[in-house]
């Protein structure tokens, strides 16, 4: 069955003014901060937030629970989601570009090199063939490094040595890393545009591990001025957040069979794979970084010692969960093992204080099943097909609750009573949800993404190790942080 086929009977029977008006919706939007046209989305707009209200539509119609399989509807309403993010990071891609065009993020743009007009590898990418040359020479060195008499390896062709001489300012030889900062700065976007928790928030290249930055300011105090007399300092600067890196490591294989053309091939599936794969844990991290390494009392493995492989053991400070969880309990919300009821929601809102009055700038965090069968039964919730997709391209969000974006994401999964999630699944029963001010939380890298490569001789294959080095770091002293709270023990 494909992972888009819904089948629930409830999904047949959806009508209504909301359903029938979205392709209206969709097409009266223009663009949006981006500058991605949403007429050019066409009905792949339609279609997608159609198959979110279906989904949505299926779980709250079906009175009988139990016939309902809300976990399969839960992968497909992520699949959905993530389809979505893809389907704008392509459109973004997919615009003409001009050699010398700065791409990638903000912060993070290097000028574009141009694609190759003919031969072999015309209308690829400059940086797809450095790659390809770069990958090939490193498995040559490693192959006269271990003296493999085995190993099948096609050298670079004639064509490919001349196009990366023609390419590079130095020559052939130049470089040591093994991606081009093209590649590297449009595999960056990937992960930034298709995340749906780093996306919100500021993101800083750390020049140190650790980093530390005057982001935590006092309030600026105005005194009246006299001429002739030096005013007061109000000491804003006496604070500051301390930004140390995790790194976050994937490992791929490769055939021992290599050559130009087959590693040019596969490129556009290994970037998506590695955009996948990234913006899923850099999400992750963000919201569930926990530096517990015990039995007992990590936020993501309560009652067992994590793994020191487990992504979410940060070497720094903590993330968003755990927060409201460990840090700062006040800030928690405990809906008693009931369903969510508005009620919960305007407790979470209290608890954040001055903050939650700037709704545009509140970000509400429930997991997938929470927001499908907790936040949508709420009549106060204005889903995507009310507000048009516009919403959804710039900041992620399907629907918003008391003015507030609603951004669902499987990094929030089921989990005990306290918010903690238990080491046996079966205890691992009820809903969660986070939310925080996008101005108090940032992210930093002290190192963005980096392959390196390596043999196995015994498996005989080629090894690419991914890594990227990443902290979170919140605004305040944790203990009294208002900025951040949270709602747990939701009966789903």
């Amino acid at each position: 069955m494909k992972d888009d086929k819904i089948t629930t009977p409830a999904l047949s029977e959806v009508e209504g003014p909301e359903r029938r008006g979205d392709s209206r919706i969709a097409q009266s939007v223009q663009t949006n901060d981006d500058g991605v046209k949403l007429k050019d989305l066409g009905t792949k707009v339609d279609t997608v937030i159609k198959s979110i209200h279906d989904i949505q539509e299926a779980v709250k119609d079906q009175k009988n629970s139990a016939a309902l399989d809300i976990e399969k509807l839960e992968k497909q309403f992520e699949a959905q989601l993530t389809k979505f993010e893809e389907q704008i990071a392509e459109l973004k891609k997919s615009k003409p570009q001009r050699k010398g065009e700065l791409v990638g993020i903000e912060g993070y743009q290097v000028p574009h090199q141009g694609v190759i007009e003919r031969g072999q590898f015309a209308g690829k990418k400059v940086s797809d063939v450095l790659f390809a040359y770069k990958l090939l020479k490193q498995a040559q060195a490693l192959k006269e490094l271990r003296g493999m008499k085995s190993l099948d390896l096609a050298p670079p062709s004639k064509e490919l040595e001349q196009l990366v001489k023609a390419y590079t300012e130095t020559g052939a030889g130049a470089g040591d890393e093994l991606v081009p900062t093209e590649m590297e700065a449009s595999l960056w976007e990937d992960f930034f545009t298709e995340s749906r928790v780093l996306s919100q928030f500021e993101a800083i290249d750390m020049p140190s591990n650790p980093f530390e930055s005057p982001l935590d300011f006092a309030e600026s105090t105005f005194t009246k001025g006299t001429e002739n007399t030096a005013p007061s300092s109000d000491d804003a600067a006496t604070r500051k957040t301390t930004y140390t890196a995790t790194e976050l490591v994937n490992l791929k294989q490769w055939s021992y069979s290599l050559n130009e053309t087959s590693i040019v091939a596969v490129l556009p599936a290994l970037r998506r794979n590695l955009a996948r794969g990234g913006r899923k844990f850099m999400d992750n991290f963000i919201m569930n970084a926990d530096a517990t390494n015990a039995a007992t009392g990590n936020i993501n493995l309560d009652d067992a010692d994590p793994a020191d492989t487990s992504y979410y053991l940060s070497d720094g400070q903590d993330g968003i969960r755990h927060l409201w969880l460990v840090d700062n309990t006040g800030q928690g919300v405990n809906a008693g093992g009931n369903a969510l009821a508005i009620g919960h929601v305007t407790d979470m809102f209290k608890n954040l204080d001055e903050y939650g009055v700037d709704v545009e700038n509140i970000r509400i965090f429930p997991g997938i099943r929470t927001y499908l069968k907790g936040l949508f039964s709420l009549p106060e919730l204005v889903t995507i097909d009310k507000f048009g997709p516009n919403a959804v391209i710039r900041t992620g969000e399907v629907a918003r609750l008391l003015g507030a974006p609603v951004i669902p994401t499987a990094a929030v999964g089921l989990t005990e009573a306290d918010g903690k999630i238990s080491d046996t699944p079966g205890n691992n029963t009820l809903g969660q949800i986070s939310a925080c001010h996008r101005d108090m939380w940032s992210v930093g890298f002290v190192r963005r993404l980096l392959i390196e490569m390596d043999v196995d001789i015994s498996k005989r294959q080629f090894i690419l190790v991914a890594s990227f080095r990443i902290a979170v770091a919140s605004f305040g002293t944790r203990s009294t942080a208002k900025h951040t709270a949270g709602i747990r023990n939701i009966a789903l």
